[in-house]
């Protein structure tokens, strides 16, 4: 238990640094785009420029992940990603870049991504045993809802304080803590098949230890609506609040601190175990609080900033649940030696309902006004939580 511990503790510490770093440049760099152009469909290319990656290479790289050695996998994507900051920084430095120039660097950030998520992810259940992954969960979350409300309060502090390529290599410094962290612990790989296949036929085994469970295949299909729908909102809270509320970038940070309080304490929740016996049940709830929070959000007078903060706070608190509770019911029902392609195929199709939704309701979003496009997507929400509730597979699993 204490060597348990001592090997989290250097892999938290290593990978929050990594996180800190690369969600200060990420908020820069949303916060330029969104000043400079002040266009949803602007920040919607950024944003598919950043996922599209992991939707076309994310179950190829999954069974790679499955295949090689998680650790060298982890590291040398951490070393991809520090790469694309310092051409991104060099691009500043030497003038401002082009829209597609950007686009460019986030794609290839995105890439490392790919390969780094699913095999952190597939790595835990190789380290701690199952009784302790909810709880492991809980911490994760937690620690990145620090992060992320420590990362706006320096981003906004620096984004008008020095040059942004300075601001950029910041990430630098977290990729060397990052990959230091993780080349000091010991990370098991699971047993390893003896017959060899095809990456085609291992990519159709991770769909189908998906598809062959009833329960899993709903839960996943609800997990991607809900992606579907909140997705695209997500990358336009930066407008809502320059548009709709007509505020600052300072403003932009107060939401994003208070989303993270919000996720914080959720995540404090999530490590207590707080919630229903079956974990589906707490998913289907805090998303339900979520979508209300959603709508009443669209509905606030441009005056009351600060009930839309709040509300925003109640949804980060309910995020945890989410996502959280998702990965554990993975982790324990998907083997070990296949968690790498499960978890990459379903983060490329939450991935691929991001700009799916983008499309959809960016230029709506740019004809009716942001605001309405978060009630629209509370309503849709509900409507999706609801349906999912009503299936006797999702209620009688245990």
């Amino acid at each position: 238990m204490k060597n348990l511990k001592k090997t989290f503790a250097t892999i938290f510490i290593g990978q929050t640094m990594s996180l800190l770093t690369s969600a200060i440049v990420q908020y820069a760099i949303i916060w330029y785009i969104t000043f400079k152009t002040g266009s949803a469909i602007d920040l919607a290319l950024a944003t598919i420029a950043g996922i599209l990656p992991q939707i076309l290479l994310g179950p190829i790289a999954g069974v790679i992940v499955d295949r090689l050695d998680r650790k060298k996998i982890m590291m040398y994507s951490d070393g991809m990603i520090a790469i694309a900051t310092l051409i991104l920084g060099v691009f500043f430095l030497y003038g401002e870049p082009s829209m597609t120039g950007m686009y460019i660097v986030l794609a290839i950030r995105s890439l490392g991504s790919t390969f780094h998520s699913p095999s952190f992810t597939a790595s835990i259940p190789m380290l701690a045993p199952k009784d302790m992954l909810v709880k492991i969960s809980g911490i994760n979350q937690m620690i990145n809802s620090v992060t992320l409300i420590v990362a706006p309060i320096l981003a906004g502090i620096l984004f008008g304080a020095i040059p942004l390529p300075y601001i950029i290599f910041l990430d630098i410094i977290g990729a060397i803590f990052g990959i230091g962290s993780i080349a000091i612990v010991q990370i098991p790989n699971p047993e390893k098949k003896e017959e060899k296949s095809n990456i085609l036929k291992e990519m159709k085994e991770g769909f189908l230890e998906i598809r062959q469970s009833k329960f899993l295949w709903l839960l996943t299909i609800y997990v991607i609506a809900i992606c579907l729908i909140f997705m695209p909102i997500a990358s336009m809270y930066p407008l809502i609040t320059k548009n709709y509320f007509g505020l600052e970038a300072i403003h932009v940070s107060i939401v994003e601190v208070l989303f993270s309080i919000g996720m914080l304490i959720g995540g404090i929740a999530m490590a207590k175990e707080v919630g229903f016996r079956k974990k589906q049940y707490t998913i289907l709830v805090a998303m339900l609080i979520f979508a209300v929070a959603l709508i009443a959000s669209g509905l606030v007078p441009t005056s009351m900033f600060w009930l839309f903060v709040i509300l925003t706070f109640i949804m980060g608190i309910m995020g945890p649940f989410f996502e959280g509770l998702y990965t554990v019911i993975l982790q324990t029902k998907i083997e070990p030696q296949k968690q790498g392609r499960v978890f990459s195929i379903v983060m490329s199709f939450m991935q691929l309902a991001t700009p799916i939704g983008l499309f959809l309701t960016a230029p709506i979003a740019e004809k009716i006004g942001v605001e309405k496009m978060f009630v629209i997507s509370g309503i849709f929400m509900i409507i999706a939580s609801v349906v999912t509730m009503g299936s006797k597979t999702i209620r009688d699993e245990k």
